[in-house]
């Protein structure tokens, strides 16, 4: 695409946007808000895909549906459709064969990119939990889904304090890592130069269903690094100030970056666990940060409508 181009005339607000590997398509769905302490739903639950070079939604037709008068063409639909709530996160598989997508009701579903078939659907029942010995029943919702490089897997982030993995095949549950204290809000994965298969997760300020709205929680700011492989824990990069709403592997292998409520974009050593630098400059919760594909620079973005470039450092 030549300059810049906007994408507008939608009626909600968009969520969960991911892009395809070589950066061809785009796939977004919507998701809910906070009016004060209500949730409200949002009311379009599909994932939407769009042709970033066309600069144009890419539809499921629908044969021999038309009424009289119409044509094939003018029947049209949502490319992946099957969600039923609020849309909170979207992910291609590294072959951009694939999409999956996750809701506010604990549903996963993964089709496939070219016929929006929906290949496997998975609703997952939430973990109990309790606040102040009180039981306060399952937290339902994934927060963020992320494929494996190798596009075996799925890693979830769950509302319910959960971290779980699943096979991108056949929907199983393969484990649930739970030491987090809060809801988790964001994923990331990797795989190291000798295969390892390495997932982040971070989080923090749980949910409550009933009644719907927000209460402080542990303040379970903690990233956790797991080896997928051995479903154990490595290690946990304490020192964010706030709720971990995005994270990002580096490409050295490395490295990592997470971003969240404190308003900071920070750089972390994988190996030793040390927080090397603190990067500031928004003035309000920062929701997503991604790196570039040399690993010489990050962009992050959030709550103070601004986008800000971080030149990170080249070993």
């Amino acid at each position: 695409m030549a300059g810049r181009t906007q994408l507008d005339d939608f009626r909600e607000a968009l969520d969960a946007v991911s892009v395809s590997p070589g950066g061809r398509f785009a796939v977004f769905g919507h998701g809910g808000h906070y009016e004060k302490d209500k949730w409200i739903d949002s009311v379009d639950h599909h994932v939407h895909l769009w042709d970033l070079q066309d600069n144009r939604e890419v539809y499921l037709r629908k044969k021999n549906l038309a009424p009289e008068g119409e044509t094939d063409a003018d029947k049209v639909e949502a490319r992946f459709r099957g969600l039923d709530s609020s849309v909170f996160s979207t992910a291609f598989s590294p072959d951009r064969k694939r999409v999956a997508g996750v809701d506010n009701s604990g549903t996963l579903i993964v089709w496939e990119t070219h016929s929006g078939q929906t290949l496997v659907t998975k609703w997952v029942f939430p973990v109990f939990r309790q606040i102040d010995d009180k039981e306060m029943g399952g937290i339902l919702g994934f927060k963020c889904i992320r494929f494996t490089p190798d596009g075996r897997w799925l890693l979830a982030a769950g509302a319910d304090y959960t971290v779980r993995l699943f096979d991108a095949t056949t929907g199983e549950q393969l484990h649930s890592f739970e030491s987090h204290q809060d809801t988790v809000w964001a994923v990331a994965v990797t795989q190291t130069k000798e295969g390892r298969l390495l997932g982040l997760s971070g989080g923090g300020s749980r949910d409550l269903v009933n009644p719907n709205r927000r209460i402080p929680g542990a303040r379970d700011y903690a990233i956790r690094l797991w080896d997928l492989e051995t479903r154990q824990e490595v290690r946990r990069f304490v020192g964010s100030e706030g709720e971990v709403a995005s994270l990002a592997f580096c490409p050295n292998g490395r490295h990592f970056l997470s971003a969240g409520k404190d308003k900071t974009v920070r750089l972390w050593d994988i190996a030793s666990g040390e927080l090397l630098r603190t990067y500031r400059g928004h003035t309000d919760t920062i929701r997503s940060v991604s790196v570039s594909p040399d690993g010489h620079a990050a962009v992050s973005g959030g709550n103070d409508c601004t986008i800000r470039y971080w030149r990170l450092p080249m070993k």
